[in-house]
């Protein structure tokens, strides 16, 4: 499976192409902790929760069921996503994140690379929603980092000035 996504500067959407055409979108409902996925007809939410042990539940939108859940490690540089009995480990692959990755323990691969505006998933499991995880998990620690970074600078400039 061979999928692009699409986001604008400004924007709060994601949106998955499979061979040019629209198969879904992810979206950042703004100050808020919940996001909204579409992938091939199939509906979920990440709805994130805890504060200095942060986790997300997987909800199908369709059944109202909770169907997985995402845990960071302390540093949000890996996170363990676990759909019904199936694990996968997140993870960095360089250290300009613009490379990431989800593996299982049977060693099955599902390989991102992108920038905030654009990139590309190649998989070799067909199951859309290992994708939109690791599209979402991605998302989530870039969004986190900005605060953080947007929280610190007046206290950098407080000290350096």
């Amino acid at each position: 499976m061979k999928i692009t996504w699409s986001k604008n500067l400004f924007s709060c959407t994601y949106k998955l192409f499979e061979s040019g055409k629209p198969i879904g979108y992810l979206i950042n409902r703004t100050f808020s902790n919940t996001y909204e996925a579409t992938i091939l007809g199939e509906k979920y939410t990440f709805l994130s929760q805890g504060f200095f042990k942060q986790n997300t539940k997987i909800i199908d939108r369709e059944k109202n069921t909770v169907v997985g859940k995402i845990v960071y490690n302390t540093w949000m540089n890996g996170a363990t996503i676990t759909i019904d009995d199936n694990k996968f480990l997140w993870k960095f692959d360089n250290i300009w994140n613009t490379k990431w990755s989800l593996v299982n323990k049977q060693g099955e691969r599902i390989i991102f690379q992108g920038s905030s505006g654009h990139g590309k998933i190649i998989s070799e499991l067909e199951n859309p929603l290992y994708l939109m995880c690791g599209l979402y998990v991605t998302n989530y620690n870039w969004q986190t980092a900005s605060i953080a970074i947007a929280a610190m600078i007046p206290i950098w400039i407080t000290l350096f000035s």
